[in-house]
């Protein structure tokens, strides 16, 4: 896999791809209780380590930025669900250092955290789609402003976000599901970063998008999109295109593991995303409110009778916001 890159490099990394990598892959995919973890994550985590070994054309006498690279990427491609008593991802750094000796890199090499993964994918654009399982909406809704506002700082303003209809009569109408097909394939085409939610009536239509099994035309690419039983028309992919789905950890649940698989896959919750500053405003804020509750001793207040649709997981998105704002 890493000669595909640079043959070089794959010799001066085949004792710790061959053992290390391989060993400590092979525990967790054996532990695990569920099919998410597969061999395109282990495919991935080799060919990121050997491109960027080849980049910064490190050897065998630089371990500790190889050892960086290789922990940045098991975060990257094994932050999943959690089949063990820790993440996948932990795991198998804890059995890598061990096969490979280096116990005392073990908590010596800072874990990226999951934005900075999610922000290298979107960057670099040439690897697997990416897929968000977030389980609450303000929480997508920032994720989505997120990448919308990263795209922006680094001059690319073709951000998309195309949202499925959730009615009986959308989702059963092969009009819409037409219509909604075309509006990707524009977005293919034209080179945007494209965000998918609940567009689950068109998933198996771009299998071959999602799969990246692309046909290539001289300098171009092509894929197959499967509109109904027998129309398959040929989309030529933007090398500028990515693809990003925010899927609800529900629909999460219930997706085909073949569907999943093809995505980097990151599982996000509230708390992943909020440091001890942004939790002790939140907990300034819910106590101020709760002091107006207790204006009145005849009449008990809840927070919705304060605050019209008060929410808190949307008082913690307002609070993300307004700390990136000051701080920009």
């Amino acid at each position: 896999i890493a000669s595909s890159y640079d043959r070089l490099v794959a010799e001066q990394l085949n004792k710790i791809l061959s053992h290390g990598l391989a060993t400590a892959f092979s525990e967790i995919l054996n532990e695990s209780t569920t099919s998410l973890i597969g061999m395109r994550d282990y495919y991935s985590l080799i060919k990121s380590v050997a491109k960027d070994v080849g980049k910064y054309n490190l050897n065998e006498d630089d371990s500790i930025q190889i050892f960086t690279i290789i922990k940045k990427y098991m975060k990257k491609y094994f932050d999943q669900l959690r089949s063990f008593d820790i993440s996948p991802h932990e795991k198998m750094w804890i059995k890598f250092c061990k096969e490979t000796n280096h116990i005392e890199l073990l908590d010596k090499i800072q874990l990226p955290t999951t934005k900075s993964s999610i922000d290298s994918s979107i960057q670099q654009i040439d690897g697997r789609y990416l897929m968000l399982i977030i389980d609450k909406c303000c929480v997508q809704d920032y994720f989505e402003s997120y990448i919308i506002q990263k795209e922006v700082e680094n001059n690319r303003s073709n951000v998309f976000t195309l949202i499925g209809s959730q009615m009986a009569l959308d989702i059963n109408n092969n009009t819409y599901v037409y219509h909604t097909i075309s509006d990707s394939i524009l977005n293919i085409e034209n080179g945007s970063i494209l965000i998918l939610k609940k567009m689950n009536n068109i998933y198996s239509s771009l299998y071959d998008l999602f799969n990246q099994n692309f046909i290539q035309i001289e300098d171009k690419y092509y894929c197959r999109i499967a509109m109904g039983n027998y129309l398959n028309p040929q989309c030529h992919v933007n090398k500028l295109f990515y693809c990003v789905i925010i899927i609800d950890h529900n629909d999460f649940k219930h997706a085909d593991v073949t569907f999943l698989n093809r995505f980097e896959k990151h599982i996000i919750h509230l708390e992943n995303i909020m440091d001890n500053c942004h939790l002790s405003t939140v907990k300034a804020i819910l106590d101020w409110i709760e002091s107006f509750k207790n204006i009145n001793q005849q009449h008990y207040f809840t927070y919705q009778h304060l605050i019209v649709n008060f929410n808190q997981d949307y008082l913690a998105y307002l609070v993300l916001k307004a700390y990136e704002h000051y701080n920009s």
